[in-house]
């Protein structure tokens, strides 16, 4: 048990490291936040990396932990956690100039664990669902606070509150204007930039794609 939770902790750090990466270079956001499980009445963390793909359209990787938890079952006591893993798309509607408001949709994973008490015996359950939701974003410079609510639709329907804040958000702007030459002056320079903007894409798509990878390997030790 104690090697498996060295496990987890080195495969969340790799998880945290390449998504700062990304958002240090402005082009996907790290989010952190709480969120409550309305349907197993379980608390726990999210954290997700999500990629912007423009001022609109944002998609990315989540993970939920669920911390054990009593409940009465049954007339028997017993412990619930689980762990969910999400893959969600935003499309962002601008309401004014630091609120906008999103549908998403996606697929998740989630893995339940019961315990019960009495008999020491350990029972999960794992299923797929589909992911349906809206939410709300506060851009307020570097940090953007969101709240979102999320319906899942499977084997088991279930509700979820999420409360948290966003980082390193790419500023849309700036970049149009160096691709269009306005503000670097010349054509030449614009399509070098370009070029560059291309191959930064590229890294970042990497980048995200080594996250899911290790959203993947934490399934497994789950």
């Amino acid at each position: 048990m104690k090697k498996r939770k060295i496990l987890h902790a080195l495969l969340i750090a790799c998880l945290l490291f390449p998504a700062m990466i990304a958002g240090a270079q402005h082009t996907a956001s790290i989010d952190l936040a709480t969120v409550r499980n309305m349907h197993s009445q379980l608390n726990g963390i999210n954290v997700s990396a999500f990629y912007h793909f423009n001022e609109r359209l944002i998609g990315g990787v989540e993970m939920n932990r669920f911390f054990a938890s009593k409940h009465v079952k049954h007339e028997e006591m017993v412990e619930l956690s689980s762990w969910d893993f999400d893959v969600n798309f935003h499309y962002l509607f601008p309401v004014s100039k630091t609120l906008r408001l999103y549908p998403l949709t996606g697929i998740s994973h989630t893995s339940e664990r019961e315990y019960s008490i009495a008999h020491e015996e350990t029972s999960f359950q794992r299923f797929w669902s589909f992911n349906t939701g809206a939410g709300a974003v506060f851009e307020l410079g570097k940090w953007a606070p969101h709240i979102e609510y999320m319906f899942t639709w499977g084997k088991m329907n279930q509700r979820f509150l999420l409360i948290g804040i966003s980082g390193g958000v790419i500023p849309a702007r700036p970049v149009r204007r160096a691709l269009s030459g306005s503000f670097f002056g010349s054509p030449e320079r614009s399509r070098r930039i370009w070029r560059s903007k291309k191959e930064q894409l590229n890294i970042k798509a990497d980048i995200i794609s080594f996250t899911a990878i290790c959203f993947f390997f934490l399934f497994l030790l789950s």
